[in-house]
């Protein structure tokens, strides 16, 4: 029996091996691995790792920072073994190799590929399963019966939109089943092919085209007449490629000489003996062309990637076929033969998601400076590359607008989160992400309506009972609250710090006082926004918060009256993070206020605030080398035998305050839904012009203003990112305030039909792709682009006709209606109600001239062909989706 090769993890953190033995990759025991995880893990792969760590199978190296395998350890697949030591994602190559007898390094990749050429019982002792060592039967593949599907298909010519459903059933299992294995990036999952113009069997082998990256498919054809952006011959073609739109990203990448390697080695990798890949660009670079690619074309096909490469602005789109005749799908030696050209595509697709991924940060150009400013920025915060300070997402009703802030907001927050979760598999994982910002403080939501004024927005005088007494005080708003998050230099509203003296703040008479917030949590929000508003906050003891200003003294308990009563301003307190631990000190400098309102984090406790201008933060200090003992369990308490001077001097500060330190800056995500809604110059106010990047703190041409009613000085901090929503149904983009248009920039998200899926109703394809691209584009054709409907209308409803026909009796006809003003011709004609049978028409029409009557026809909601023929009349070719 041929002896598995060893394989060598490339990388120079650690040393892991690893070797294939009864069909599973086994990492070797005394291989190291990096310790913990990453948030680009696979959530999969972070199970596996917990598990090895609970099994004592990984532990920790002596005297290294690694982990050491113990034993050898099986993985299912090398990618998921390199995965768990290097805590990197899926889907990049696998890092494995070996070196050969001539000295050359080969792949595991390379390795898995050149199996397929081989005999079947070399192959199986290459990959350690020798004569059936392990005892399992070995998974068996039957010749395709490619005669029997072409007899079947030629049954359906007059009717291949029933024809591609049938056709589905009967042979998308036995492919998939052929088709799955132990890939690194291949994926095999039905995705039926529902066009009207041909018949196919379609299999999904990676992301969607309209996904963030590279796609990879199986298409299966009765004849030759095959045709969408490449003729298809007859028989099964394996395809790869990068999908259609805008973007340079891959372009940039394969200025890499490593990625231009990596893309021409996996491009002309060799095939099973009869088989050939070719190579496709878009109609960009000129009329369409088949390359063919392999051993010895390697100059052919660098000189169409320098083409693609160089093409700056032109499709991204890229495609790679190769296609199994009629002949070989019916031989013996189709499941060999499959498998080398799975394995070939296998490898193509992860250097396709590996080149997506590389060029998706792109360098940032230079900026054409002002003249006069050309001068350094002071670094206090980094903006994140390509991401503008503040957009808006515009479209019609239904596209997705507020769904698409969640990752808008990653984008900014946490990019590395963003990008190891993407696609629609790893959207529940980006909105717990988003929910977990949004907890934290890290973004601000709000929605704009006609009644939201300056006072809610900015700051504004509001009545506050307290004590049974009417009082008014000047509260911030959401934005204001959103740039101190954001690090701003901004005190609160009210005051909250002593005003400036030449006398020291610490009473002569000063008492010590020790005080918990929110108790000894490592982590704390309600401490830290206690520290940057310059308070100590107390909270209710599992009461509804109350206002204790006017309160008998027999109402309050022990600590409430200390808090409101004993801890007088002059006085010296400590804030403890522990039973030995002191992490602040500072002065009382007011007196008892009761404030639910200055943050969301106080609204349900933590009310109770007193004014204190802090001496030092971010201690660490010894409560026992300090004052002699440890802290005590209750909230507040005094201590006793030590003086504020002695305490002062034990912690080397000073008596006297420092200038209060400048907030630290951090990313901070202010939503504004429905921005168009609300009257911005009456919302905004002097805010408008602060805005912009340029004047923003720290700019060149920074700006800052004198707010009205507090006096405050407001400049606006870089790290405040404003995203706002706006529904073009609404309000056009041309009424929208120029002084907001002029500061924003404008993203439109527009309706995505190919999100939508292809029912199957009784054996009769309902398409509601097609359904909503038609109806759009009549839409757009009488009224506009801003006033078409967005796909959300026709998700989250039964797949059945009756779940279809609700969504549109109940949702898209009134906004027909709106949007036409009771027209009802148009909605006909926007509907195909004009060329449909009368029993099938949505709105009917009755009478002539002067008598003419319109009706919605009840019982075309139960028809079928009432859905269907909505889109009938289209030609497949004008949709711009697989069919």
């Amino acid at each position: 029996m041929e002896p598995t090769p060893v394989f060598t993890l490339k990388t120079g953190l650690l040393s892991a091996f690893g070797q294939m033995r009864n069909g599973q990759f086994v990492v070797l025991a005394g291989s190291e691995a990096r310790p913990g995880t990453s948030s680009e893990m696979d959530e999969g792969d972070k199970r596996i790792k917990q598990r090895l760590l609970e099994e004592g199978v990984l532990r920790p190296k002596p005297d290294s920072p690694l982990l050491e395998f113990v034993g050898d350890t099986p993985f299912k697949t090398a990618t998921a073994a390199s995965s768990v030591i290097l805590l990197r994602p899926r889907g990049v190559s696998t890092g494995w190799y070996f070196v050969n007898r001539a000295g050359s390094e080969v792949s595991f990749g390379d390795w898995m590929g050149m199996l397929s050429k081989i005999p079947d019982d070399v192959r199986r002792a290459r990959q350690g399963l020798g004569g059936n060592a392990s005892g399992a039967a070995p998974r068996q593949v039957s010749p395709f019966p490619f005669a029997q599907f072409a007899a079947d298909a030629a049954q359906y010519t007059e009717d291949r939109v029933k024809g591609n459903l049938v056709l589905d059933r009967r042979y998308a299992p036995p492919l998939l089943e052929a088709m799955t294995g132990d890939w690194d990036a291949l994926e095999p999952t039905r995705s039926p092919y529902s066009g009207r113009e041909q018949l196919a069997v379609k299999v999904g082998l990676g992301s969607v085209k309209n996904d963030s990256g590279a796609f990879a498919r199986a298409l299966l054809f009765a004849d030759d007449r095959g045709f969408e952006d490449v003729p298809f011959p007859a028989g099964l073609t394996l395809e790869a490629g990068l999908p259609d739109g805008a973007g340079d990203g891959p372009r940039t990448a394969l200025r890499d000489a490593g990625t231009w390697g990596a893309l021409l080695d996996a491009l002309n990798a060799p095939l099973p003996a009869g088989l050939g890949a070719t190579l496709t660009l878009n109609r960009d670079f000129g009329p369409l062309a088949l390359l063919p690619l392999g051993p010895g074309q390697e100059q052919e096909a660098a000189q169409v990637l320098e083409r693609y490469r160089d093409g700056l602005g032109l499709s991204r789109r890229l495609r790679v076929g190769v296609s199994l005749p009629p002949a070989l799908l019916e031989s013996p030696d189709f499941p060999q033969v499959l498998e080398g050209a799975l394995a070939y595509l296998d490898r193509l697709l992860g250097v396709l998601n590996d080149l997506m991924q590389a060029g998706g940060a792109e360098p940032e150009p230079e900026v054409i400076a002002v003249p006069g400013t050309e001068g350094p920025r002071p670094a206090t915060f980094t903006p994140v590359p390509g991401i503008p300070l503040n957009q808006i997402l515009y479209g019609p009703p239904g596209t997705g607008k507020t769904y698409r802030v969640v990752d808008e907001a990653l984008a900014v927050l946490d990019p590395a989160f963003l990008a190891a979760h993407p696609g629609p598999a790893g959207r529940a994982a980006r909105k717990r992400r988003y929910d977990e910002l949004l907890a934290g403080g890290q973004i601000s939501f709000v929605t704009f309506h006609q009644s939201f004024g300056y006072e809610d927005f900015i700051e504004g005088i509001k009545p506050v009972m307290r004590g049974g007494q009417l009082s008014y005080e000047l509260q911030d708003g959401v934005f204001l609250e959103a740039v101190r998050s954001a690090g701003g230099d901004l005190p609160p509203a009210g005051g909250g710090e002593a005003p400036a003296s030449a006398e020291p703040p610490v009473r002569p008479d000063a008492q010590v006082w020790r005080m918990y917030v929110d108790g000894t949590a490592p982590v704390s929000r309600v401490r830290d926004l206690a520290l940057a508003r310059g308070e100590l906050r107390m909270g209710s003891f599992g009461e509804a918060p109350r206002d204790l200003t006017h309160r008998d003294a027999d109402e309050l308990g022990g600590r409430q009256l200390l808090f409101r009563d004993s801890l007088r301003v002059g006085d010296l307190v400590l804030l403890a993070t522990g039973a030995d631990r002191i992490g602040a000190v500072g002065v009382v400098t007011g007196e008892y206020r009761f404030d639910p309102h200055g943050d969301p984090a106080f609204a349900t406790d933590y009310a109770h605030a007193r004014a204190v201008r802090w001496l030092a933060t971010g201690l660490s200090a010894s409560a026992s080398a300090v004052l002699g003992r440890t802290f005590s369990p209750p909230t507040l308490q005094r201590v006793a035998g030590v003086n504020a001077a002695g305490v002062l001097a034990a912690l080397g500060v000073a008596a006297h305050p420092a200038a209060p330190p400048t907030p630290a800056q951090r990313p901070h995500v202010l939503v504004i839904d429905e921005i168009n809604r609300g009257n911005i110059s009456r919302i905004f106010g002097e805010l408008i012009t602060l805005l912009e990047s340029s004047k923003r703190a720290g700019a060149p041409e920074a700006l800052s203003a004198t707010l009205p009613l507090s006096r405050r000085t407001l400049s606006i901090p870089p790290s405040l990112y404003v995203i706002g929503t706006m529904n073009t149904a609404d309000r056009s983009l041309t009424l929208l305030d120029a002084a907001l248009r002029r500061r924003f920039v404008f993203r439109p998200v527009w309706p995505q039909p190919e999100l939508l899926p292809v029912l199957d109703i009784g054996g009769t394809a309902l398409d509601l792709r097609k359904f909503l691209y038609a109806i759009n584009g009549r839409i757009e054709r009488l009224l506009g682009r801003e006033q078409v409907i967005g796909h959300a209308y026709l998700l989250g409803l039964p797949a059945t006709l009756g779940g279809v026909a609700s969504a549109v009796r109940e949702r898209i006809l009134p906004l027909l209606e709106e949007y036409f003003f009771d027209d009802w011709n148009k909605i006909r004609e926007v509907l195909a109600d004009e060329g449909k049978p009368e029993e099938a028409q949505f709105v009917q029409r009755t009478g002539s001239g002067a008598e003419v009557r319109y009706r919605v026809n009840e019982q075309a909601f139960g028809h079928l062909d009432a859905f269907t023929g909505v889109y009938a009349g289209v030609s497949d070719r004008e949709f711009p989706f697989d069919g």
